[in-house]
């Protein structure tokens, strides 16, 4: 509710976010004033950086965003007749990434995701720096948590699992939704399994793995 001259206030986790309209108050200048207070109260981030939430424009609302799921969730309360609180989705832990998961675009600049549909273009694999021997026992495991740095490779071998059995001669696909044949995003396998995985056409087998083992795929993506 829009009022002039009035305080409004929301809190995260415990610490108070507040701003005061001024005499011609408008939604837009309150959802601005409480991101600007937002940002300047610099929310702790266990892990580091500008904060554990960030606060953005949503229309003439304010959309409070985790940036740092697994350290816990967040609580956001308001006690203002003249906020309300609504749209809040659960926090929920997000599985690590293993290495060899394909990874394509996420919604933001930067940001990384599993892939969801039959137009999303690879950008590559998580990416384990092997020598040698670990390359070819397959004797190391390496995991990336979310929101963490993740190496991401496009071009030489990579250790991934596989879903069905594959051979030097077979194509390449990546799941992307489930299908008859699986249901893990990201997993490989050798065709579409009636179009629920994307062909990645700058890739070929190096080893012959059975399903649910392990096998190297050649990458060279431009």
């Amino acid at each position: 509710m829009v009022q002039n001259n009035t305080g409004y206030q929301y809190e995260v986790d415990g610490v108070p976010i507040t701003f005061t309209s001024d005499a011609d108050a408008t939604a837009a200048e309150i959802r601005d004033g409480l991101i600007a207070a937002h940002d300047a109260a610099a929310l702790a981030n266990p892990n580091g950086g500008a904060g554990k939430t960030s606060a953005t424009a949503s229309g003439n609302d304010v959309r409070i965003t985790e940036l740092a799921p697994e350290d816990g969730e967040v609580n956001v309360t308001e006690s203002d007749a003249n906020l309300s609180l609504s749209t809040v989705t659960a926090h929920s832990d997000e599985e690590p990434l293993d290495a060899g998961t394909p990874v394509v675009q996420g919604s933001g600049d930067g940001s990384l995701a599993l892939p969801s549909s039959a137009s999303d273009i690879l950008l590559g694999l998580v990416e384990h720096r092997h020598t040698g021997r670990e390359l070819e026992t397959f004797d190391t495991e390496a995991q990336y948590d979310a929101l963490s740095q993740i190496p991401v490779g496009y071009r030489g071998g990579y250790v991934v699992e596989v879903e069905e059995a594959v051979t030097p001669s077979d194509d390449v696909f990546v799941r992307f939704a489930a299908g008859a044949g699986g249901t893990k995003i990201g997993a490989f396998r050798t065709d579409a399994d009636t179009a629920t995985a994307f062909q990645v056409t700058n890739a070929r087998w190096r080893t012959s793995a059975g399903a649910g083992e392990k096998a190297v795929l050649l990458l060279d993506l431009p």
